[in-house]
């Protein structure tokens, strides 16, 4: 029993992982990665960062269903709806956060 909420922990540790990346990869897109070698070393550091989200997915597959894990893996959603609005200035509209609530209603459905 205790091993699926191993597998639970992974899970949303990975959903950060794969929001940080993408927030990174995209900031390092926007330097422009031609000519810049410090948005060169940006866009491979998301890529590492991606990889090990990824990583902690399959690990957690170890601990879980995969009817249980791999749908909390949607929270990166949630987590990059809301890095964008911190750290891109994007803006968070009705409907996002509606698409954000109905995410988290899902999760909570599939994982009890």
């Amino acid at each position: 029993m205790m091993s699926i909420y191993i597998g639970l922990f992974l899970a949303l540790l990975s959903t950060l992982f794969g929001a940080s990346s993408s927030i990174i990869i995209k900031k390092s897109l926007q330097k422009g990665i031609q000519n810049s070698w410090k948005a060169k070393i940006t866009l491979l550091a998301g890529l590492g960062i991606m990889g090990i989200g990824v990583l902690m997915v399959f690990i957690a597959l170890k601990f879980g269903e995969v009817s249980i894990i791999y749908p909390v893996t949607a929270i990166t959603f949630v987590w990059t709806t809301l890095f964008g609005k911190k750290y891109l200035q994007e803006t968070i509209t009705t409907t996002k956060i509606i698409g954000v609530a109905i995410i988290i209603i899902g999760v909570a459905l599939l994982t009890i």
